[in-house]
């Protein structure tokens, strides 16, 4: 009797080799550059998960949406809007299929990591402690369109100037950044 995983190692191989070659173009780019000045979608339910000792935020801007995922053409989200941000432990992780498993895709840094116009479109936000500097919640008067669409941002918005979450945990599905800096970015890709 012949135990353990039955894997086709060619298929293994290159799902794996085409995986690692699309976050090594993303890695060049953090690293060519020092900055990211694109917006992309990581993933669907699930998402990618951004882990934070702490997050300061500046001209904060939470409002809700409806988003695209991997695995849904549309997804009840909030939009998180920050002028400046800085995060201080940052650990953003992603789990990807891979013939036989997952393989788990960690990116951290050694030092503060610091962004401007930063975009985020999450499906969930924890933190230990969050505290709001001048916090206004508003909810605001508006029409239908002809289409029967309404854009949720103008009906309903939570502002600060500044936000400060402790041990936070965000749940993403896309990010966007004007610019962006990972000072000692290590990448970590682990197999299960």
């Amino acid at each position: 009797m012949k135990l353990g995983l039955n894997i086709d190692r060619k298929r293994f191989a290159l799902v794996a080799g085409l995986q690692i070659a699309v976050l090594a173009v993303i890695v060049a780019v953090f690293m060519i550059n020092g900055v990211a000045l694109a917006a992309f979608p990581i993933a669907g339910i699930g998402g990618f998960v951004i882990e934070a000792d702490q997050i300061i935020g500046e001209g904060f801007t939470l409002y809700p949406i409806v988003g695209e995922t991997s695995e849904q053409g549309s997804s009840s989200q909030a939009a998180v809007d920050l002028g400046k941000a800085t995060i201080i432990g940052l650990r953003l992780s992603k789990e990807l299929p891979v013939a036989g498993g997952t393989a788990k895709v960690v990116i951290t840094s050694s030092g503060n990591v610091v962004g401007s116009g930063v975009k985020l479109r999450v499906t969930g936000i924890t933190a230990d402690n969050a505290s709001f500097e001048g916090l206004d919640a508003e909810e605001h008067y508006g029409d239908y369109s002809g289409d029967g669409k309404v854009d949720a941002s103008d009906k309903l918005d939570l502002k600060a100037p500044n936000v400060v979450l402790e041990n936070a945990a965000i749940n993403g599905h896309a990010l966007f950044a004007t610019a962006i800096v990972i000072p000692g970015m290590g990448l970590d890709l682990q197999f299960h």
